[in-house]
């Protein structure tokens, strides 16, 4: 029998900062359960790059992130915060969203503030919603759970089309509304992301270490700022990709090369995967 999930909103209270590498499937979960990550984070960048062979603007449905996130939890007893972009539509799909996330066993969601259906011809742009219309998917998915410990994490893009007095703005109103997270997408500057800090009152907030031309290139700069967790959404799935090119590159280059030459046999895999207790488990119960 497995063991109960750590609980992630009893984790985010310690002082430590928490670490979540964007995960994408069950085998990227059981991987970074392997080797001691407290959580992982269901990354939509990183399930649209591996899943569809697409870029990360907004394809993917409802349906195909909650089957994914039920197979992860079904497989590893990581908490996992999953990306629901927009919640899918407006504050009614929300809570749809919230219900069915809930069922295959998210720790978190992630919702953000950025319109939900863009023009084709601008599927990167920042566009927002307004404050309240946010307000009202964060009420709607606070409803909508019927478990306290399925936390909502209220995401921001305001640093990218608005000033930071708007930004603090957008967090204090998401904090009200009962965000149990705030994470703001965009903030280059220590003092921005304290000035967060000190308006989620309490409330753990994240930060996306992504930004090539932000200030903060460390998580002890984080960490010294009261910061409670780290996305990584692509330090997994970029690495990925790159190996699997040049695997497929040396394998047109050397196509005789055996599993004996590569960093991981497939006796590794099998191990890690838990062929050898599976065995072990169907031959107690056949003997």
């Amino acid at each position: 029998m497995q063991p109960d999930k750590p609980n992630l909103k009893n984790r985010l209270q310690q002082q430590d900062i928490l670490l979540l590498p964007g995960i994408y499937d069950a085998l990227s979960a059981v991987l970074a359960e392997t080797e001691g990550l407290e959580a992982a984070f269901l990354s939509g960048s990183a399930v649209a790059f591996t899943q569809l062979g697409r870029p990360d603007v907004g394809l993917l449905t409802l349906t195909e992130m909650s089957a994914i996130c039920a197979r992860i939890t079904d497989r590893v007893n990581l908490p996992i915060v999953v990306d629901v972009d927009s919640g899918f539509g407006n504050a009614l799909h929300t809570s749809r969203t919230v219900r069915e996330f809930e069922r295959a066993g998210a720790a978190a969601i992630q919702i953000e503030d950025q319109i939900p259906i863009k023009p084709a011809n601008a599927l990167t742009t920042r566009t927002l919603i307004s404050i309240d219309a946010m307000r009202d998917k964060i009420k709607t998915a606070v409803d909508a759970r019927k478990k306290e410990n399925m936390l909502v994490s209220a995401r921001s893009d305001s640093p990218f089309v608005e000033d930071l007095s708007q930004t603090l703005e957008r967090a204090a109103a998401y904090r009200d509304s009962g965000a149990d997270i705030i994470f703001i997408e965009g903030l280059k500057t220590i003092e921005a992301v304290e000035k967060v800090v000190a308006v989620a009152e309490g409330l753990p907030v994240f930060y996306n270490l992504i930004q090539k031309d932000s200030e903060i290139q460390t998580i002890q700069q984080l960490s010294n700022i009261a910061v409670s967790g780290v996305i990584l959404p692509t330090a997994v799935s970029l690495p990925v990709a790159n190996t699997l090119r040049n695997c497929f590159k040396a394998l047109v280059a050397e196509p005789n090369s055996n599993d004996s030459s590569r960093p991981m046999t497939l006796s590794d895999l099998n191990s890690v995967l838990g062929l050898p207790e599976m065995l072990e488990y169907y031959n107690d119960i056949s003997a």
